[in-house]
């Protein structure tokens, strides 16, 4: 008879699965989201991964009772997934349908399925991001769903649109469009005056915004830039001013005028937008260029330039390219700033303005303008300002300046004019371009009458010239307004300028260096009066920062020039003492000219055999302790009186400042300077000093008549 046992006619609960336990038939456990009754007594293994394996097939063990689902939250790496755990990837959950252990930050969707579906917004999209599937980014103006997953691409212009849908379709103002920046759908940029939106479905930089396949307009407008720019990039809407009109950009481009030569619109890229005048203050002149709109005054009558770029057609010759506004006075002659009326044999006439300098007199029939002195004779008073041009009328302010601009060389006569035919008529300032001796500078005022030699005008001489030299001025900078080259021979050139001294006294910067062949002559002996200017003037007085001069043979040095320096002093001479392999040291023996502090002085005389020498000017004599005139080479100096120099110099022979002594730098040649019915009164002062230890040839000499101290 058999045998029961009625505690095992039932099933047993046994909770969650558990590792290492006997389980029995009717033995019921949860794993995962799913129940199991026991179909075969075992012991379980030691690790819950291999329940589906261990001891054998799952199945061979277990009757599947009851399903359900497991949520395990976020999926994870190297996680052991049951059979219908359910996890969170993204915004979408999935059931698990294969038991695994995960490998990959990736989900392994052969081993889920879909649960549920939602979407995960990202924000903006991020380059190099791996993306889900259903996660939302902004990308331009629109939101996108990715569709599939993927690592993003490593700049906006490598969006991949294959692998996202539109989720949410949008517009964004990017401001003023760029040429660098990527633009995707929906992105609005402002170009010239008109706004479009991006409408390619592929994103792109540097697609300039126009009515195309990658833009729409938007809004149309305008966008003021100011006077046009030729060369310039104009975009749509962009509006400009030139000439008189206002004119509005209507295709994108670049050197394209509003209107051609003729005054005809240039309507493919401009559009007429307002008609008006742009008034020239200045009279007409023949070499300026005037645009469409532009109005000039010529003679008592103005006029508006029909046509463009214009250039040496007179205002009343041709009606096509000037039209009358308003007619003055038919008997007005005045063109040009500066002009003058006179009445000539039967009419009034136009008197030019004569050049720098002249004076208005008659050659007593006419008013004319005398010629100006050509530069060569220079005028100071204590009236006067240097910035002056230094004429009789306008004269310099000091002695010290006049002296500055003195030269010798100067054209003072010319003959054999060639040349200056054709161009424009006109007066014209031009500037000399060669010559075929070593003179510079020439500068004259020419009246060309298109055909015939022209009448020609020395403004200012130069220098450096000499009898026989041949001048030419060429139509260098138009100067001559298309006029062939105009020669001039030279028939004199100044032995030097004369600078005449007005009475007055002159408190002057010291030293005063007179350039050779330059003569100083003053007005009256005792009315015309020069004193030293209160402060430090242009001699050294010390120096420092001294370095080289090593090597070489010891020993005293006297008397030494300074070779060079890096300004614009010049003269100094210096006593040396060299020891051989120490910094020497350095004396002034006479301070010079023109220097300044911090002035660096370089000696490479290679004295002794020693290495170049260096140093500073650190501080300079007070001007009423300098020497106040030095004399060059055929140099005079003519009735006026010296006084003031009350101070003690460093150096020197005499430990004295002179009235009167030889320029260091330079040498006597030719002449001797000459001293004439002048007056030392410094009793301080020695009144003609001539150092012979100063140069090493030449005269050492100077004349003086009439000369009292």
């Amino acid at each position: 008879m058999a045998d029961f046992k009625l505690g095992r006619i039932k099933f047993k609960w046994r909770g969650d699965w558990a590792v290492d336990t006997a389980y029995l038939i009717d033995d019921v456990i949860k794993y995962g989201g799913n129940t199991y009754v026991c179909i075969q007594n075992h012991t379980s293994p030691n690790n819950q991964n291999i329940f589906y394996t261990s001891p054998g097939t799952y199945t061979s063990y277990w009757s599947l009772q009851s399903e359900s689902l497991y949520n395990k939250g976020t999926y994870g790496n190297s996680t052991w997934y049951k059979l219908n755990d359910l996890v969170k990837y993204g915004q979408r959950q999935y059931r698990t349908t294969t038991a695994h252990t995960s490998s990959s930050t990736v989900l392994d969707t052969s081993k889920f399925e879909l649960y549920q579906d939602q979407v995960d917004y990202k924000g903006d999209w991020v380059a190099s991001t791996y993306y889900k599937v259903n996660d939302v980014f902004k990308f331009g103006a629109y939101q996108y769903k990715v569709t599939t997953a993927h690592t993003s691409g490593a700049n906006a212009d490598a969006f991949d649109q294959s692998k996202v849908s539109v989720f949410l379709q949008a517009q964004e103002f990017k401001d003023t469009y760029s040429s660098s920046t990527v633009y995707a759908k929906g992105d609005i940029v402002t170009y010239g005056g008109y706004t479009y939106i991006y409408i390619n479905d592929e994103e792109a930089s540097g697609q300039t915004p126009s009515d195309n396949t990658y833009w729409d307009v938007v809004t149309t407008g305008y966008n003021n830039t100011g006077d046009y720019t030729h060369g310039a990039t104009y975009k749509t809407g962009d509006v400009v001013r030139y000439g008189g009109n206002s004119y509005v950009c209507v295709t994108n481009h670049a050197s394209q005028y509003p209107v051609s030569t003729e005054g005809v619109g240039n309507t493919g890229y401009w559009y007429l937008l307002v008609k008006g005048f742009d008034y020239q203050s200045a009279a007409y002149s023949s070499s300026t260029t005037y645009n469409i709109g532009d109005v000039v005054r010529y003679t008592s009558s103005t006029y508006v330039m029909l046509k463009d770029r214009q250039i040496n057609v007179t205002p009343g010759s041709d009606g096509t390219v000037w039209q009358l506004i308003a007619q003055g006075d038919s008997g007005a002659v005045m063109n040009t700033r500066g002009d003058i009326i006179v009445q000539d044999a039967s009419q009034a006439t136009r008197l030019p303005i004569g050049t720098v300098g002249s004076v208005l007199t008659t050659n007593g029939t006419d008013p004319i303008w005398s010629n100006a002195e050509g530069k060569n004779v220079y005028y100071v008073a204590n009236s006067g300002s240097d910035s002056n041009p230094g004429s009789q009328y306008l004269p310099f302010k000091t002695v010290y300046h006049a002296l500055a601009q003195a030269t010798s060389g100067d054209v003072v006569d010319f003959d054999t004019i060639t040349g200056g035919t054709g161009g424009t008529p006109g007066t014209y300032d031009i500037t000399q371009t060669s010559s075929d001796g070593s003179g510079t500078g020439v500068t004259a005022r020419v009246v060309l009458d298109g055909s015939s030699t022209p009448s020609v005008t020395i403004t200012s001489g130069g220098s450096g010239h000499a009898a026989g030299d041949v001048i030419t001025f060429t139509n260098a900078s138009s100067q001559l307004a298309g006029a062939s080259s105009i020669t001039i021979t030279v028939v004199s050139a100044s032995v030097g300028d004369v600078v005449y001294i007005k009475n007055g006294v002159y408190r002057e910067i010291l030293p005063i260096r007179i350039p050779a062949g330059v003569t100083v002559q003053g007005e009256s002996l005792r009315g015309t009066e020069i004193r030293p200017k209160t402060g430090t003037g242009h001699q050294i007085k010390t120096i420092d920062t001294i370095a080289g001069g090593t090597g070489g043979q010891p020993g005293t040095y006297n008397y030494i020039h300074a070779t060079s320096s890096d300004g614009s002093g010049t003269g100094a001479v210096f006593n040396i003492v060299l020891d051989g392999s120490s910094t020497p040291t350095i004396t002034v023996y006479n301070g010079g000219s023109g220097y300044v502090v911090n002035e660096t002085i370089t000696i490479s005389a290679n004295i002794g055999g020693a290495a170049n020498i260096t140093f500073d000017v650190a501080t300079l004599e007070n001007n009423d302790a300098s020497n106040m005139f030095l004399m060059n080479n055929s140099t005079n100096l003519v009735q006026m009186s010296m006084k003031g120099l009350t101070g003690t110099p460093t150096g020197g022979g005499t430990s004295k400042a002179a009235v009167v002594s030889l320029d260091p730098s330079g040498s006597i040649t030719t002449a001797s300077p000459y001293v004439q019915n002048c007056s030392s009164v410094s009793a301080s002062a020695t009144g003609i000093q001539i150092d012979g230890l100063l140069h090493s040839a030449g005269n050492k000499s100077i004349l003086a008549n009439d000369f009292t101290q």
